[in-house]
């Protein structure tokens, strides 16, 4: 933490960007490694499949979450006799991972973490036009295939290596990739996935740590104390830096206090849960301006995203979870029940219905004309200026491209 603080305090996006290129070599160097490490001590691909059978059927990939034994469980936990289309709706919706989940759910969390999300705007702002940030965009986008896949791979190599030698497993899901780590992998290599994992741990904590000293400075610092020099206000940005590392010290060390007083607490519910609760209401936002020319103000985007994030807030059971935890503090003894009437939510969908609802209510107001003035003005000067460098934005060329003919 203390490194990567500062490196990111001294170099800023520079060093994120720079430093992210090596990480990510570390990275999937580390998770090729260990694809190889387990397929030798697996003894290959055959006895992979046929210690994970599914990875041969259509139910394996398109079925999971709706196996007959999920929807009895599913139908005597909900007291049904048959399940009905709405009742299959509400499985799908309280189901974590599914086909549905993975194509419409995440498709809508990875929209507002790639085009609303400053720890990836501050990347894109880095490119010289906007031609070469929306080649980069798409490029990581591709780019996260091969990862995302690598890491799912080494899950069901985990899971097939476990099937065969079940002398290491140990008795919670999460730490059987560590345990493998340390207890099976020769020591050299064990070094080299360690370093990736480190290396991946690096590359996100730097990126947010900018991404929000960036915000602060620019958004409030700035804003509120003017008229200094750009050397002051750069020295504001690292010292922000350093906040945010800090804080981020605090929350880790809240997370880690929660998950050895609660073991059967899951993180990456929580983690995914809270970008979906945040982002969700942003991307909704993005998607008025996107799909509408007149809709949507100030007011209105305030009024929705507040819809959204309570929407979000009551569907996810977050309500209950404040209520439950805070009632015994004030003497009271029953426990909190969302209504029968609200479906449970995976927090998969999180994203998706807060950007629905803030979209649905961000339309109902009208653009003011001025803003709308101001916006054509902005949208054909950067037309107008498409092929110049960031660098040359303000120099007399640019100013002569952009002025019109007279």
């Amino acid at each position: 933490t203390i490194v990567t603080c500062l490196y990111t305090a001294i170099g800023g996006i520079k060093a994120v960007i720079w430093t992210d290129v090596i990480q990510a070599c570390l990275m999937f160097g580390g998770a090729l490694i260990a694809i190889a490490t387990l397929l030798s001590h697996i003894g290959g691909l055959h006895e992979v499949i046929r210690a994970v059978p599914q990875l041969t059927t259509h139910e394996g990939y398109f079925l999971h979450g709706f196996e007959s034994s999920v929807v009895t469980r599913w139908q005597e936990r909900h007291h049904l006799v048959a399940m009905g289309l709405w009742d299959y709706v509400k499985l799908i919706l309280a189901s974590d991972y599914t086909l549905f989940s993975a194509l419409i759910g995440a498709t809508l969390g990875n929209m507002a973490a790639f085009g609303t999300d400053q720890d990836m705007v501050q990347r894109m702002l880095t490119a010289e036009t906007h031609q070469k940030a929306r080649r980069s965009l798409i490029t990581a986008a591709f780019m996260d295939l091969p990862i995302a896949s690598a890491f799912v791979f080494i899950g069901i190599l985990l899971f097939a290596y476990y099937q065969k030698d079940p002398t290491y497993q140990p008795a919670a899901t999460p730490d059987v990739f560590g345990s493998y780590i340390l207890n099976v992998m020769p020591v050299g290599v064990r070094g080299l996935v360690l370093a990736g994992i480190f290396a991946t741990a690096m590359g996100s904590f730097s990126a947010a740590l900018n991404a929000l000293a960036t915000g602060a400075t620019n958004d409030w610092y700035i804003r509120w104390v003017r008229g200094k020099s750009e050397t002051h206000y750069v020295q504001a940005a690292r010292w922000f830096t350093v906040f945010f590392a800090m804080l981020m010290i605090v929350i880790a060390g809240g997370f880690a206090y929660a998950k050895v007083t609660n073991p059967d607490l899951r993180i990456i519910p929580v983690v995914l849960g809270i970008a979906g609760f945040i982002l969700g209401p942003m991307l909704g936002v993005f998607l008025i301006g996107m799909f509408t020319e007149r809709r949507g103000s100030d007011l209105g985007n305030m009024i929705a995203i507040s819809a959204g994030l309570l929407v979000t807030v009551v569907v996810g059971k977050l309500n209950i979870l404040i209520l439950n935890a805070v009632a015994p503090l004030f003497g009271i003894s029953w426990t909190f029940e969302q209504p029968a009437a609200i479906p449970e939510v995976s927090f998969t969908w999180w994203a998706m219905i807060g950007a629905l609802v803030v979209f649905c209510v961000g339309i109902l107001f009208r653009t003011p004309d001025q803003v709308l003035v101001s916006a054509a003005r902005h949208a054909e000067e950067a037309e107008t200026a498409a092929d110049v460098p960031l660098a040359l934005r303000e120099s007399p060329v640019e100013e002569a491209v952009s002025m019109p003919a007279t």
